[in-house]
């Protein structure tokens, strides 16, 4: 569902809750419109043998035009991970 914003700063925050099995990795970014505004994320990779729950955030600022925008988060992973809870959120900043 697409966010009226104003031409200006939005705040972007995410947060996911993941479980890990050994030797995972999981990375989050967030998209504009299906496009990442710039090279930026968070990644957590373990290679503990017991594996983990742990949890994922990040918060950036973008630049954004007058109208109609799609926010989403984007992630990647890398052996058996799973997903519990998560959140975006989107401040129009100014």
């Amino acid at each position: 569902m697409p966010l009226q914003t104003k031409e200006g700063i939005v705040l972007i925050t995410a947060s996911v809750e993941i479980v890990m099995s050994p030797n995972a990795g999981y990375l989050i970014r967030p998209t504009i419109d299906g496009v990442a505004p710039d090279v930026a994320h968070a990644l957590h990779f373990i290679g503990e043998p017991q594996g983990e729950t742990t949890t994922l955030s990040l918060s950036r600022a973008y630049a954004v035009d007058a109208g109609a925008h799609v926010f989403r988060l984007q992630f990647s992973c890398q052996g058996n991970v799973s997903a519990r809870a998560g959140w975006l959120t989107v401040f129009q900043v100014r």
